[in-house]
């Protein structure tokens, strides 16, 4: 029961400042129920914060499809994967 009234305080009383944390956080892992309602709740009636997550999911999408590309069309020379092996034997020495 204590936990339940947590979540719903959580709910009721979210600020800018832990909704922007938990948008973020939501990029990294999976938000419990009430974080998720929560944020989402706040990003429904906060003009800012939803300016925010828009941000950060293009800012998300711009950096995997960059990593996406490059993994598909740019493969490294022998003579690179030398060097950087080289260099992690170096620096293990």
């Amino acid at each position: 029961m204590k936990r339940w009234l947590a979540n719903i305080h959580l709910i009721l009383t979210l600020k800018c400042e832990e909704s922007s944390r938990l948008v973020s956080a939501g990029f990294d892992r999976q938000l419990s129920w009430s974080e998720w309602l929560a944020m989402r709740l706040h990003v429904s009636i906060c003009r800012s914060c939803r300016r925010f997550r828009r941000q950060v999911t293009m800012l998300q999408q711009a950096i995997r499809s960059r990593f996406e590309s490059n993994a598909a069309t740019e493969k490294l020379s022998t003579e690179g994967k030398q060097r950087i092996l080289d260099g992690v034997r170096a620096k293990l020495r």
